[in-house]
């Protein structure tokens, strides 16, 4: 019996001692549904393993003024001024929506820090994650390095989990910072193929490309955290761009008529204007976000994560690409792995309706899905 109870003890102990406080620094504060999302799936996913996780409330100066002050400084010419002026208000409700979504989640730090403060972090946490999102274009958060970890001391890990550039080259003026800060993290993976070569010519170290957070929770796990209940009477083509698109809402409206089903637009803070025949539904929570995608009969999109929720609910969908190479680059990578290709179009003249073999993709996803864990799990032991 006192055996037993010894063993019991050595096994708490060494529970104890893997178990690691792991602080995940990202875009979270980025009123952009994909951006939240991301942050809190691998927030989910942390903690799943067995780890305590949080993401740290960081607020980026310049990011807090672009998406939280009505006239950041950097703002200038009179056409500028007034759409601040007009989209601030829909951007405070949406603000609000967000905010909600995080306290009832509870997957932030309790303390907020900023730039002045972050070095604080070091005393809490065993390790830091620089999280996905394009949280290495250095143009998103005005050269912030808080990002790029550089707060973090050199005795405690440093990783990096599918962080992307957003661009093909990194700009010559933040070159050499970014070669120092990049040669001192413990294991960095990218989103993109793009990313990963970046990555090899800055510290000629060959880096896996792993999977967004959001495809790290699989279809049953999205339902369980997301009440999809929330569902909208009536079969429906969903529409979510992240710029207003007048041929993207005509085309799914056609295939919509044809189908004898509605259209429904999620409305975000760019839009603000209506279009004939479609409902569209503005301020929508981050829940009834994912219970969009998860009820749509399809999905029409412009954007990464977009395409994501509708691979993870197994939907027909058409993901409009930019004529922008930098832009594409993390949704061709995806599709090409998934033969998915007929599903990336220029033009809605090439739109692909046809039925997903979603076995076969779900396998592809499934394997993308451990493969990256796998990544994960070596440096949280």
């Amino acid at each position: 019996m006192l055996l037993i109870r010894k063993m019991v003890q050595i096994q708490t102990i060494l529970v104890y001692e893997i178990k690691m406080k792991i602080g995940i620094i990202t875009y979270h504060r980025a009123l952009n549904y994909g951006a939240a999302l991301q942050a809190f799936a691998l927030s989910v996913k942390l903690k799943n393993l067995g780890h305590e996780a949080e993401v740290i409330d960081y607020r980026c100066n310049y990011i807090e003024g672009d998406y939280y002050k009505v006239l950041p400084k950097n703002i200038k010419s009179l056409k500028a001024i007034v759409k601040r002026i007009a989209n601030f208000p829909q951007k405070k409700k949406l603000a609000s929506t967000f905010r909600a979504f995080e306290s009832e989640n509870k997957y932030l730090s309790s303390k907020v820090y900023k730039l002045d403060t972050i070095k604080e972090t070091n005393s809490i946490y065993d390790l830091f994650i620089s999280g996905s999102d394009q949280i290495w274009n250095n143009y998103g958060s005005n050269s912030d390095y808080t990002y790029l970890l550089d707060f973090v001391d050199d005795y405690t890990k440093k990783v990096a989990y599918s962080a992307s550039f957003g661009y093909q080259e990194i700009p010559k003026q933040v070159r050499a910072d970014y070669i120092r800060l990049l040669s001192q993290y413990n294991g960095i993976s990218v989103r993109e193929t793009s990313g990963a070569r970046i990555v090899s010519n800055l510290i000629n170290k060959i880096v896996p490309v792993t999977c967004d957070p959001v495809l790290l929770l699989d279809e049953l796990q999205w339902k369980e955290l997301i009440d999809t209940s929330l569902n909208p009477h009536g079969d429906y083509i969903l529409c979510y761009f992240l710029r207003y698109n007048v041929t993207g809402f005509a085309e799914a409206l056609k295939f919509a008529t044809a189908k004898g089903i509605k259209v429904i637009a999620i409305d975000n803070m760019y839009m603000q204007k209506k279009f004939h025949g479609i409902e569209m539904k503005s301020n929508v929570s981050l829940k009834e976000f994912v219970s969009l995608f998860a009820n749509a009969a399809g999905v029409m999109t412009d954007s990464f994560h977009g395409t994501v929720f509708s691979l993870t609910f197994n939907k027909p969908f058409n993901t409009l690409l930019s004529r922008n190479v930098n832009v594409n680059s993390r949704i061709v990578d995806l599709l090409n792995m998934l033969e998915l290709s007929s599903h990336m179009i220029y033009d809605f003249k090439e739109s692909d309706w046809r039925r997903i073999d979603y076995k076969n993709v779900n396998q592809k996803i499934a394997i993308y899905r451990e493969r990256s864990l796998e990544y994960l799990k070596k440096f949280i032991k």
